[in-house]
């Protein structure tokens, strides 16, 4: 069973805190609650309950939640901290986030308290790995140098760059004797020309190559060692240096390996959930503005009815924009949380076809566009075992994109019968996907990889969440497309006929 999440609430109004716990239990988070008013039962739940996670409201009667940040500081700096308040300038903002805060809440914007509760989470085990990371990298960096085997460290041309403590203890050889020669310094003549043959063609290969060799020391007196050669690579994938040791240290190699993946991963998460969070609160931000904007407008009594009834259309317009982000990031977040399920019933998918057909007809319209469908079946349809919310949303999201980027040609859609699978298609004549990121799209977050300033915007979820659907309805998602000619994204469900 998983564990729960331990809560501790900063917060002298029961109203506010309720509804809190009700949105976090929205979320799908199991959780343990704990609300605290004062500063001294916050000191002591701290210590005594040893939160998970800290919430806090900005002002309270006795302190406040930027004093509540410098206590977590100072008694539990390793446990998340969210600021939740009624309003939050930008300065005020900054500074709780300077202070510490992993994230901050508008009271009104609390259906996101779920999704800020785990990426704090996540972000505070992202850095606690990254540090483990790196202080791993400093240990073994310290365990090489003074390893109790000899090490030796050169460049791709085979140029002696390092040799550790033990290597000048054990051959006698000074470290200014050796920087800048070749391991053939070592070597008695007794490697044969085939066997340093057959070592260098491993290391081109990028593979490690481990044998015995039979070297000498600085004073003549000759050894054999069981020798490890192997290659280090950049990260553009050639090789950068060549590591030798007297002893078998594979394990270590590997080791500082899988610290290196393990550092540049948990940098790479960091960026990445750091570039979302950016994008989703600009993308809410920006239909909030309007709303709330056009909202004030309409209080002026001046305004005519063609201008009351062009605002009301603005807030409605942009209120269903910001419904789609928020329905976005909560199905993201019941797909990743494994909650998500199937309801497979008798579904018509002529009808399907038909009723997103009607929902583009007028957007085609607007931009010129020709916009075709084709449907599965003859007009006696038949009805198939399917899941219809998920196929609507699925065409839904690849005909918005379509149209999205298709500014001039035709949009066409429709499905086709694949021996046990149906095969649906949404053709455009649009921009296109170069090759290189055609398999990036369908990942989670991909349009953080646009500028800031790019002309089409969104929260980047559609097509992971549309790829997640699919695969949940045991078919699979691809995209055929050429850069400046358009794209054609298809998607596989089972054909399974109802049992009469």
């Amino acid at each position: 069973m998983e564990e729960k999440l331990r809560i501790l609430h900063v917060e002298d109004l029961d109203t506010d805190a309720e509804l809190i716990k009700r949105e976090i239990a929205k979320s799908g988070i199991q959780f343990i609650y704990k609300i605290v008013e004062t500063k001294e039962e916050y000191v002591k739940a701290i210590h005594e309950f040893k939160p998970d996670i800290i919430l806090s409201d900005y002002t309270l009667p006795s302190f406040n939640g930027m004093q509540a940040i410098l206590i977590r500081e100072e008694l539990a700096k390793s446990t998340p901290f969210i600021l939740i308040t009624g309003t939050i300038n930008e300065e005020t903002a900054v500074a709780v986030m300077k202070a510490g805060a992993d994230d901050y809440l508008i009271k009104e914007h609390l259906t996101r308290i779920g999704e800020a509760i785990k990426s704090a989470i996540q972000k505070r085990e992202m850095t606690r790995q990254k540090q483990d990371a790196d202080e791993k990298l400093r240990i073994f960096s310290r365990i090489i140098e003074q390893s109790p085997f000899s090490i030796i460290i050169t460049d791709a041309e085979e140029n002696i760059q390092f040799v550790n403590s033990k290597f000048v203890t054990f051959t006698q050889f000074p470290i200014d004797e050796v920087i800048g020669k070749k391991p053939n310094i070592f070597d008695p003549e007794h490697s044969s020309v085939e066997k340093i043959e057959t070592i260098r063609a491993t290391l081109k290969s990028q593979n490690l190559w481990r044998g015995e060799l039979q070297n000498r020391k600085k004073d003549g007196t000759e050894f054999w060692e069981d020798v490890t050669i192997s290659p280090l690579l950049s990260s553009s994938g050639a090789i950068s240096n060549i590591i030798l040791t007297f002893e078998d240290i594979t394990e270590k190699k590997k080791m500082i390996d899988d610290l290196v993946i393990a550092k540049e991963k948990a940098e790479e998460n960091d960026r990445l959930k750091t570039a979302f969070l950016h994008n989703i609160s600009h993308e809410i931000r920006t239909p909030m503005n309007a709303i709330v904007g056009f909202s004030d407008l309409l209080d002026d009594t001046a305004l005519s009815t063609e201008e009351r009834k062009n605002y009301v259309q603005i807030i409605i317009h942009n209120s269903t924009q910001l419904l789609s982000i928020i329905n976005d990031i909560v199905n993201i977040a019941t797909i990743e949380a494994g909650q998500e399920k199937a309801n497979i019933k008798k579904t018509s998918i002529n009808s399907i076809i038909k009723q997103v057909y009607e929902q583009f007809v007028l957007q085609a319209k607007n931009k010129d566009l020709s916009f075709t469908h084709k449907k599965c079946f003859s007009d006696d349809e038949i009805e198939i075992m399917a899941d219809e919310t998920k196929i609507r949303q699925v065409l839904t999201n690849l005909l918005s994109n379509a149209f999205k980027f298709t500014d001039s040609g035709l949009v066409d859609f429709g499905c086709r019968i694949d021996n046990d699978f149906l095969e649906f298609f949404v053709k455009d004549t649009g921009i296109g996907v170069p090759p290189e990121k055609q398999s990036e799209i369908f990942e989670r977050f991909s349009q953080l990889n646009y500028t800031e300033d790019r002309l089409y915007r969104g929260s980047g979820l559609g097509l992971s969440i549309s790829k997640a659907y699919v695969e949940l309805l045991g078919g699979k998602m691809w995209i055929s497309s050429t850069p400046g000619r358009g794209s054609t994204f298809y998607f596989t469900i089972p054909f399974v006929k109802p049992i009469d």
